[in-house]
């Protein structure tokens, strides 16, 4: 995989260069420092440029510079890890500590340095816990799982976990017998309770995040990615389900509903929904959704999810 597509920038040309290659070309230091005061090169670290400049909005992509410097300018064998590798390897940023890039060196003795912009360890890193991506040292999957469970705190934990089980980076079984192989590890128990959450099915950071939220107020965790068949011959597969209840939760918002298209595909998609929403509550389900904005107001969403609840017990009975 190629640091552009990891970067979401395939469409362009961008590249990183490094001082050595420019000077090699026959740029002077003068000239370089000409380019970075028009903006036409930008500086990513120390001695490591983007080129041509590209503008990133999203705080993953600036991340993912930042390691990409870091290891271009290294003198040292590192390899990316913690969050940095969480990443690399295509999981969410969510809750992740992004200000620094998070590197790990093989050493018998362990001690760890924290610098404005880097997170470095030295400890045993073992050759099959390394993988490359990008031309990259990283991580491989199981070892930057435990290390983001052990020191990134249980909400983001949960989410890595999931979205890497979510898209098969690594089966679930596989993680439970690495992690305790490592039980000498400081803070392990936190990694394996945020490991005997994690679920398979969910299928966003959201839904993850509602999982979370569920656990937080003590709500009973739903089923996942059920399948459900109406009489109208349709067939709807719903984020959550409390089945004794016939309550559907839905954890999504007019992006999801309505998608990219032009205005005649939404207002078809739309009418699809509202379909959807007939066909289910014909067979007795009642519906209830939330978005990230219902999120960031859990007391708020936790009141609506009662009256949900509260309404379905009247319905069921």
């Amino acid at each position: 995989m190629s640091m552009a597509k990891i970067l979401k920038l395939e469409d362009t040309n961008v590249c990183l260069v490094t001082r050595s290659e420019l000077l090699d070309k026959g740029y002077t230091r003068g000239k370089i420092a000409n380019l970075l005061r028009k903006g036409e090169l930008v500086r990513i670290c120390n001695g490591v440029y983007l080129d041509p400049p590209v503008e990133v909005n999203y705080r993953e992509s600036t991340h993912l510079l930042g390691c990409a410097g870091f290891m271009l300018s290294a003198r040292r064998d590192w390899a990316l890890s913690h969050w940095s590798a969480a990443l690399m390897h295509g999981l969410p940023g969510w809750k992740l500590p992004l200000a620094t890039t998070a590197v790990t060196m093989d050493s018998p003795t362990p001690r760890s340095m924290k610098g404005p912009t880097s997170y470095q360890r030295m400890t045993r890193l073992p050759a099959d816990d390394v993988t490359i991506i990008a031309g990259f040292k990283v991580t491989g999957i199981e070892r930057t799982l435990l290390d983001v469970g052990t020191t990134c705190g249980f909400a983001a934990a949960v989410v890595a976990i999931e979205s890497a089980l979510y898209k098969q980076l690594v089966r679930k079984h596989v993680l439970v017998e690495y992690f305790g192989s490592k039980r000498n590890l400081n803070n392990l128990p936190a990694g394996l309770k945020a490991l005997a959450f994690a679920s398979a099915l969910s299928e966003s950071v959201l839904e993850s995040r509602s999982r979370l939220f569920f656990d937080h107020f003590g709500i009973a965790q739903p089923e996942q990615q059920v399948l459900i068949h109406t009489r109208s011959g349709r067939k709807y597969r719903v984020d959550f389900l409390w089945r004794a209840l016939k309550l559907i939760g839905e954890a999504d918002g007019k992006a999801k509903i309505v998608g990219a298209g032009t205005t005649r595909e939404q207002e078809k998609r739309l009418r699809e929904h509202w379909r959807r929403e007939e066909d289910l509550r014909a067979e007795g389900y009642t519906v209830v959704r939330w978005t990230w904005d219902d999120l960031a107001n859990p007391h708020e969403l936790r009141t609506r999810l009662e009256s949900a609840f509260a309404q379905a017990r009247r319905v069921a009975a």
